[in-house]
């Protein structure tokens, strides 16, 4: 054998093996992605409302004159946004009719997650944010 068919065998070596480890990897892979697929609802609902009981409406008339145009200027925003994207998307009334309140629920997500990363950023950081 001259080094060229020794480099040739352990190139295709190489890739016969990779495929091999591939399918491996594919099968474990999703042996625990059946379980989860099951369960991150429940994940997700438990972060949510968890995330949620620590929003402070107190708070909220803290925010004054700029909290109310942030608040009013969000939400026209995504109304609009929704129903101009259901246009495109040419989908049925009923869906253009409510497609602006599903997005606009979303404004929980954001508040949930702004909390939880603040939250773990302040014991990570050294540094103050605020």
């Amino acid at each position: 054998m001259t080094w060229e068919h020794c480099r040739t065998f352990v190139t295709t070596f190489a890739n016969v093996m990779s495929l091999f480890f591939y399918s491996e990897i594919a099968a474990l892979l999703q042996r625990v992605r059946t379980p989860l697929l099951e369960i991150m609802p429940l994940v997700f609902l438990l972060f949510f409302c968890l995330a949620g009981a620590n929003l402070k409406l107190s708070a909220i008339p803290a925010l004054g004159s700029l909290g109310a145009v942030y608040i009013l200027g969000r939400s026209e925003g995504l109304i609009g946004c929704g129903r101009l994207g259901a246009s495109f998307g040419r989908v049925e009334e009923k869906v253009k009719k409510y497609v602006a309140l599903g997005i606009l629920s979303q404004a929980g997500v954001a508040i949930g997650l702004s909390l939880s990363a603040e939250k773990h950023l302040v014991r990570a950081l050294p540094v103050r944010l605020y």
